[in-house]
């Protein structure tokens, strides 16, 4: 997704906040390469809570509709059987995006994923804590 849109189509995008998300999405799959980063589906699921929120509210969103967005997925999550548990660390995560967002504003993507990556999921890797188990 690029960063260098026109008013129009950055209005266009915030319009249909569902398709703007599904786009972030992909755009993070495709950050998460096996040559690259390689994360494993626990930091997958960190950074994308993370790397979204930050992305929504540095480039489209004020931080209280980010919030509100991941707020209404996450009682979707809910209905769909997941548990608190994982909806209470999903909710910290987007807010931590949120921050993110507000202290790097009209920042790209990209450098929104590094900054993610290099300061909330690589930190863990070196030090051996990864929950699957698998560092």
């Amino acid at each position: 997704m690029s960063n260098k849109e026109t008013r129009i189509e950055k209005f266009i995008k915030q319009l249909n906040p569902l398709g703007l998300y599904d786009n972030i999405l992909d755009d993070i799959k495709k950050y998460n390469r096996a040559d690259t980063v390689n994360m494993t589906e626990q930091e997958m699921n960190q950074f994308r809570h993370i790397a979204g929120p930050a992305v929504l509210t540095s480039n489209y969103y004020s931080k209280g509709f980010t919030n509100f967005l991941g707020g209404i997925k996450e009682i979707k999550d809910i209905f769909q059987g997941r548990g608190i548990k994982d909806t209470k660390q999903d909710l910290k995560n987007n807010e931590i995006g949120i921050n993110i967002g507000l202290k790097f504003p009209n920042n790209s993507n990209k450098a929104l994923y590094d900054y993610v990556f290099n300061n909330h999921i690589a930190p863990l890797r070196q030090k051996g804590n990864d929950t699957n188990g698998k560092r």
